[in-house]
């Protein structure tokens, strides 16, 4: 009988089409997972690389911030020995409160800056460097809250040191209110870094700073403080009673304070029907799950393997006999 590197070729054909076989069961009827990572929530914001991500230009921060109405400034100071090789192409970076995200409003707000760096040139000769920042200067992300713009495009001498740096972020919103939050604050970051790996860099390592902002006890779209001028309940959205709220009334340019304004009609003011969610509807008929796996790529390629390898078997038969 001939054999195969000392087997007989009868066993070994039979030990390859019950391994066949057996690859090709398993293939078919086990159970397979293929876990790939997820880009999804990873925020990549500089690409470039200068020395290593997340690294300072100056040891010390601090932010400091004011508001006026629809105005909100923040100023971000920045001392100490600087890093010359990271600022020589560093970037000042602000992180926005996580409810002007969620309320979409960062592509309707106005930004601007002002800049004022302590430098010595390359002579020994102190000297200060100082401009404004417009709104086309700087790079804007609306998903994460980073606002950011580079230091090489408005510093463009060379120098040998650096002291101190204070930058000065200016915001506007008039299209409409700055969102409600539940604690009454604002939280704002902000640093300079040559670059950083996502906007955790900012939470974790850069200054802070928190502006008061409105709060909606009742949910009627009228803060407390608004309320408290106009003399309506906070903790009440229907401070009147007459089925009308609070914020509606105001918006429709009638009194909270008076059941009768607008006047009742016979009928009472019908409740708005929720609107139906996308999901909604009769629940799908579940199908029962099929005992075979065809999806994951690992599964298919074993299974042409066990398949290709039968074949094989059967053409060495097909020759022996």
């Amino acid at each position: 009988m001939e054999k195969i590197r000392g087997y007989p070729r009868r066993k070994v054909s039979k030990c390859v089409t019950f391994c066949s076989l057996f690859l090709l069961v398993c293939t078919l009827f086990l159970p397979y997972s293929l876990n790939l990572p997820s880009s999804k929530g990873v925020e990549v914001l500089e690409t470039k690389v200068v020395s290593a991500e997340d690294t300072r230009i100056w040891p010390n921060a601090g932010l400091t911030g004011g508001q006026d109405g629809v105005y909100k400034n923040l100023s971000l100071l920045l001392n100490g020995a600087a890093n010359m090789q990271a600022f020589a192409n560093g970037t000042v970076y602000y992180l926005l409160p996580q409810e002007f995200v969620e309320a979409n409003i960062i592509d309707q707000m106005d930004f601007s800056g002002t800049y004022s760096v302590d430098v010595i040139d390359i002579s020994g000769f102190p000297m200060t460097e100082s401009g404004n920042v417009s709104e086309n200067q700087m790079t804007i992300d609306a998903a994460t809250g980073v606002i950011s713009y580079s230091l090489a495009e408005l510093l463009d001498h060379p120098y040998a040191d650096t002291s101190e740096g204070r930058f000065t972020l200016y915001m506007e919103y008039t299209d409409g209110r700055y969102p409600f939050t539940d604690d009454g604050q604002y939280t704002f970051y902000g640093g300079a870094y040559d670059s950083i790996s996502s906007s955790d860099t900012l939470k974790v390592d850069g200054a802070k700073t928190e502006l008061p902002a409105p709060v909606d006890s009742d949910g009627d779209g009228l803060s407390d403080s608004e309320e408290a001028d106009l003399g309506t309940d906070p903790d009440k959205p229907d401070t009147d009673g007459d089925g009308y709220g609070d914020g509606e009334e105001v918006e429709a340019n009638t009194d909270p304070l008076n059941p009768e304004d607008p006047e009742k009609t016979s009928e009472p003011k019908p409740e708005p029907e929720p609107e139906p969610s996308p999901d909604a509807g009769e629940e799908e008929e579940e199908q029962p799950e099929s005992s075979l796996n065809f999806n994951n790529p690992i599964v298919l390629a074993l299974g042409l393997l066990g398949i290709v390898a039968a074949l094989f078997v059967l053409n060495h038969r097909n020759k022996d006999e």
